[in-house]
């Protein structure tokens, strides 16, 4: 029985180390071919789904701040794949569209990209990508559902805090669910 739980044990902190390698790999760009940054890429598709888009959708859409959304901007417009304009109708706000360049690198980006994917996993059979796949699907969604349920508990705990000085689990030793 010992063995068992050694190597499950095992089996997970290799699945753990695994994954973290491979996160690495692809945070890191890897998997991109060309000369743009993935967050680049990603700015390049948001603009070219609309005709144009204003800053503050931009940094809504891409969750960064400020200033590194602007930065980003600053380095596309630089190598003349968006342009940047006043709002016509609200001077404070700045309107980002992208050019015919634009168009066309994004175009070449995303076929080298698809065929990185390919590429990237191309060690494994089309039924290993489909089980891989599904088994990655699964674990997301259990993830999700856990880091959804726990951050539920706490902002209980935290409103609960918030209204009475106090959170339940202080006053009573337990999360009261």
């Amino acid at each position: 029985m010992d063995n068992t739980i050694n190597e499950n044990k095992d089996v997970s902190q290799k699945l753990y180390t695994l994954f973290r390698r491979c996160s690495h790999s692809l945070s890191r760009g890897h998997q991109y071919g060309g000369s743009m940054h993935p967050s680049q890429f990603r700015i390049l598709m948001l603009i070219s789904k609309k005709e144009s888009v204003t800053q503050g959708e931009l940094l809504a859409i891409m969750g960064i701040r400020a200033a590194s959304l602007s930065q980003l901007l600053c380095k596309i417009e630089r190598k003349g794949l968006i342009s940047r304009s006043k709002d016509l109708e609200d001077k404070r706000s700045v309107v980002i569209s992208i050019t015919d360049l634009g168009e066309a690198v994004l175009k070449e980006s995303m076929n080298d990209q698809q065929t990185k994917f390919k590429e990237l996993f191309s060690s494994l059979s089309e039924e290993e990508q489909f089980n891989l796949s599904n088994l990655l699907e699964k674990l997301l969604t259990s993830w999700n559902e856990d880091c959804y349920y726990n951050s539920d508990k706490r902002n209980k705990n935290q409103r609960r805090k918030r209204m009475c000085g106090h959170s339940y689990k202080e006053r009573h030793g337990n999360d009261g669910d």
